[in-house]
């Protein structure tokens, strides 16, 4: 026999040249938190990633962030229901560091710019209290855009109109304007438009949700009545069953109130 083969990645030319005190790979909130702690503490830090800032997996977590921070609450009820819920299986040294420090880590981000709903907080499986803190705001703006994304893709691949529904035309034509403006290469150009799609909504795309978008995108938004009538045209076309999903943190509330307010008077 004889021992593996030793092979090695082939050199190239450095292209550019930095000095650092700190190098973070990576601008997901583990990189971003790295990076801003140590330039906090006087550093020269490089961060390199291979997306735009704020990239990375972070984006694409369902759900919140669980913490001890409602009415009624206190992190030795979170420390409880997290080792109840894992049945064994918790470092309980962790979870006594998780539940104890994340009220603290909630304001830190928040101090720093985080748009979280701190008050407005959710109930999930595993918990007694609602404590679930998360920035679902965002969640409806980001599948909102994901049409117009879509639109756009048309446009640039047919090199035709997409069939835009007439009111959402003039969000459409500042779309066309915003996208013009970035003068970008078309390939470096897509990353950009679709950076955020289906999970986050980009800053600069927030002037684009209307009401009048949300109601074009989902037929499902409205008053109960107007939802109802929605489900029963699908039933007349066919439409034999409708599955329902929403983001995480707020599924039990949004489900009651389905069932409350539509199902029961479907």
């Amino acid at each position: 026999m004889t021992g593996p083969e030793l092979r090695h990645v082939p050199w190239s030319q450095t292209h550019w040249d930095r000095e650092a005190d700190v190098v973070v790979v990576g601008s997901g909130a583990a990189g971003m938190t790295a990076a801003l702690t140590a330039a906090r503490h006087g550093r020269n830090v490089l961060l390199v990633s291979k997306e735009d800032i704020g990239g990375g997996a972070t984006p694409l977590a369902q759900g919140g962030l669980a913490a001890a921070i409602g009415p009624g609450d206190d992190p030795g009820l979170h420390e409880r229901d997290t080792l109840n819920a894992g049945a064994g299986l918790c470092d309980p040294a962790a979870v006594v560091t998780l539940t104890c420090e994340a009220p603290g880590e909630i304001a830190r981000l928040a101090g720093r710019g985080a748009r979280l709903e701190r008050t407005a907080l959710h109930l999930e499986a595993g918990h007694s209290r609602k404590r679930i803190v998360n920035a679902g705001g965002d969640a409806i703006g980001a599948e909102v855009m994901a049409f117009v994304h879509y639109w756009w893709e048309v446009s640039v691949l047919t090199g035709d109109e997409p069939a835009i529904p007439e009111p959402c035309r003039d969000v459409w034509e500042d779309f066309k304007r915003f996208t013009r403006g970035l003068n970008l290469p078309i390939d470096e150009l897509h990353r950009r438009i679709h950076g955020g799609h289906c999970t986050w909504l980009r800053e600069e795309e927030r002037r684009f949700v209307t009401p009048e978008l949300i109601k074009a995108s989902s037929p499902l938004v409205g008053t109960p009545d107007e939802i109802i009538d929605h489900l029963r045209s699908y039933e007349a076309a066919g439409v034999g069953e409708v599955v329902i999903l929403c983001p995480t943190a707020p599924s039990r509330e949004v489900y009651t109130d389905i069932r409350d307010h539509v199902m029961d008077r479907y």
